[in-house]
């Protein structure tokens, strides 16, 4: 299937639709991995369908609902949860062939056999039922058999891609290793996309050592259908051997998407985000320790222009982490603000590999992110040390000082938690001690209670 079809496939109706052919259901799966709305539509339907109230429901048998419950429960990569709706169903080839298949994915080829054949006794020429049949025969190791039930399919184009994968399965379970890798490529001759063949030569590929082979065939499976789970587990496994601990969460963390349950996934998920944590985290705080000294320099230490200095000033922007959790916007927004500082500003971050709106983007790196959250860590004990300072630091004028001192205000923190009208009510305090005190606050980035970020109020009277 394309991509960027999936949004717009209409699965309840293959679904529902008792014509559709086994391939486009079975199409349905990889997209389904890759696009949130058609899991959600997945869901959605497969809750109707149990739902004895429901239109959908009411307008099926009881044996259909369960059958198109399974197949839908299978799409969404969870064979387990579809054994129960299938087996519930009357046997017929369509559900026993979605049981095989279930089987097959939790290895239980015996029980894969099973209904492989009763698949193939409803239709005894039916390629697809002769392929599941040999498939299980292989796996099973009866090889003779397996091999004959494929020469009845030798001469169907359409199948010549399967046929030529598990003649090299079978081939593989012998030993023959160079026939089976023949068979490997003449199975993605027939279709490029035969994942499975693709599946084998690369795990033959890390058996024999050729690691960058293997790892380049398994990203090209994943890519090409998310739900093959086999594929995401080795190709996390390699990423982990490899060191490369981000890249193997990624993929531990996909096969969750489409089974949240699986314990193997979760246990190596986890086992790659600690390791990848160990590996990262002493190069990597040194990187982020560097950056928030940077973000930490005040915009003081740098020449800019009076009109530039000013407005940043105002909008209490004291230092470059302040800044560049600005975006241009914002900037361009405030008054007396324009190109010119802009450019200004824009010069100074680039000399320090830094830009406005940084901790905005939605794909930031991992260290930025981990800067992001430093800086605000270290903002925040910086803002709970201060409030412990003694209101003398802020360095106010004699009057302002002795206002403050006669409300029993002795700490910084205790000035910030009073409202403007709290102050103004003190005898002798007026307007203008009252702006002194919100610039001296907003110079180490703190207001009054009841001010939002160091708003100023216009006012005309003098004290």
């Amino acid at each position: 299937m394309p991509e960027g079809t999936e949004t717009a496939l209409d699965v309840r109706s293959l679904i529902i639709n008792d014509d559709t052919e086994r391939r486009e259901l079975i199409d349905v799966r990889p997209a389904a991995c890759r696009s949130e709305a058609l899991r959600d539509e997945l869901n959605g339907l497969i809750d109707e369908l149990a739902d004895e109230s429901s239109d959908v429901r009411g307008s099926l048998t009881d044996s259909k609902a369960n059958l198109k419950r399974g197949i839908a429960l299978w799409m969404l990569g969870k064979p387990r949860a579809a054994i129960e709706p299938l087996d519930a169903s009357v046997s017929t080839a369509d559900s026993n062939f979605f049981l095989a298949l279930c089987y097959f994915e939790l290895d239980h080829n015996a029980r894969a056999l099973e209904h492989a054949e009763k698949v193939l006794s409803s239709n005894p020429s039916d390629p697809e039922g002769i392929l599941l049949v040999a498939e299980a025969r292989i796996k099973l190791g009866d090889l003779d058999e397996g091999h004959e039930l494929l020469d009845q399919v030798a001469e169907n184009e359409e199948y010549a891609a399967d046929a030529a994968y598990l003649r090299g399965l079978a081939h593989d379970i012998e030993g023959l290793y160079d026939e089976a890798e023949e068979d490997y490529q003449r199975a993605l001759e027939a279709d490029p996309g035969a994942s499975k063949a693709k599946f084998r030569l690369a795990y033959n590929a890390n058996l024999v050592g050729d690691e960058a082979t293997a790892i380049q065939l398994y990203e090209e499976i994943v890519e090409q259908d998310e739900s093959y789970i086999g594929a995401l587990i080795n190709l996390g496994t390699l990423y982990e051997d490899k060191g490369r601990y981000d890249k193997a969460s990624e993929c531990f963390e996909r096969v969750m998407r489409v089974r949240p349950t699986d314990p193997r996934a979760r246990l190596y998920y986890e086992e790659a985000v600690a390791s990848f944590d160990t590996i990262v985290d002493d190069d990597m705080q040194k990187e982020v320790q560097r950056r928030v000294e940077v973000l930490q320099m005040p915009i003081a230490d740098f020449e800019l222009s009076v009109r530039s200095r000013n407005c940043l000033i105002k909008m209490n922007i004291r230092t470059l982490g302040d800044l560049v959790k600005k975006t241009e916007a914002e900037l361009l927004d405030y008054k007396n603000f324009g190109e010119t500082s802009l450019a200004e500003i824009e010069d100074v971050l680039i000399s320090k590999n830094l830009r406005l709106g940084m901790f905005e983007e939605e794909n930031m790196d991992e260290v930025t992110r981990r800067v992001r959250i430093a800086l605000e860590r270290a903002e925040e004990e910086a803002s709970k040390d201060i409030l412990r300072h003694g209101i003398d630091e802020l360095e106010l004028s004699v009057r302002a000082q002795r206002c403050l001192e006669t409300l029993g205000i002795k700490t910084i923190g205790d000035l910030t938690d009073k409202t403007k009208d709290e102050l103004l009510a003190a005898r002798n305090f007026g307007r203008t001690s009252l702006q002194e005190i919100r610039d001296k606050l907003g110079e180490v980035d703190l207001y009054l209670a009841d001010d939002e970020f160091g708003e100023e109020d216009e006012y005309d009277e003098e004290e």
